[in-house]
């Protein structure tokens, strides 16, 4: 399987934190339904915490593995090889 490029992956996993929210959200609109607005809230908090780990485990350098967080740059900080490659 191909591996994700580092920045493509903090963008989906941006994305899933943001459905996640969304998701709460619905559950803050939904408080006529206790039932409901709990397991809105529970889902929203679980894809939220998804998207967390789902962050923390593809933006890593292709080359050296490392965790790359918020780096924004062509080249990782710590092995300097270029991330495009």
């Amino acid at each position: 399987m191909k591996k994700l490029h580092p920045v493509a992956a903090a963008w989906l996993s941006v994305l899933i934190m943001m459905i996640g929210v969304g998701i709460g959200m619905l559950g803050m609109a939904l408080l006529n339904h206790k039932v409901l607005s709990v397991l809105a809230a529970i889902l929203g908090i679980a894809v939220f915490i998804a998207g967390v780990v789902f962050n923390l485990i593809k933006v890593r350098c292709p080359h050296c593995d490392t965790y790359l967080g918020r780096t924004a740059g062509p080249k990782c900080p710590f092995c300097g090889n270029d991330l495009n490659k």
